[in-house]
């Protein structure tokens, strides 16, 4: 994180909705005290439980990632991936998306693990068998004009239960290595 973060809010806007707002710094040193609308109530015509913020592609600013899970009312469970810059969000065009019928996406969350030099999406979803993974890690790809999220083989992991929440940090105090 850096000084001047914005803050990234979702809400309910009514059974069947939800939608995100954007506030950032009013002033060219952020005082943390005052706040601008960014980006004003981007409605989706659904509702998305959970919110992970980083930057996963190098560049200047953090991407969103928006999760929904499986409801009585909707069988598929959403994993998507908006950009702010491009136009992304507020046009709720995500340029990646990982939507699910045979499970649902539960958490996610943006941060360095595989010690690449970038950050890096760990997802989890439900999952009822050794054979389908419950914490995958996505990372961002681009080759010329196509781009998007890969999965690499081996970068997952079964676990019985399946984890409702993810969460990263350093919490052994040891960088890089194993102790």
């Amino acid at each position: 994180n850096v000084q001047g973060d914005e803050i990234i809010y979702g809400f309910e806007t009514d059974t069947t909705s939800s939608a995100l707002t954007i506030l950032k710094g009013n002033k060219t040193v952020p005082t943390g005290t005052t706040w601008l609308k960014h980006i004003t109530k981007v409605d989706f015509s659904l509702i998305w439980h959970e919110i992970a913020v980083g930057n996963i592609d190098g560049e200047q600013t953090d991407e969103i990632v928006l999760i929904s899970r499986k409801t009585p009312d909707d069988d598929v469970s959403r994993f998507h991936v908006y950009r702010i810059d491009d136009g992304g969000l507020i046009n709720k065009l995500p340029f990646a998306t990982r939507d699910g019928i045979d499970f649902s996406w539960q958490d996610a969350a943006i941060g360095e693990v595989k010690n690449v030099g970038y950050s890096e999406i760990v997802a989890i979803r439900e999952s009822n068998s050794a054979s389908f993974p419950s914490i995958l890690i996505y990372q961002y790809f681009r080759r010329g004009e196509d781009e998007g999220l890969r999965f690499d083989p081996g970068d997952d992991e079964y676990i019985d239960p399946s984890p409702f929440a993810v969460f990263l940090g350093n919490v052994s105090g040891v960088v890089n290595s194993i102790s």
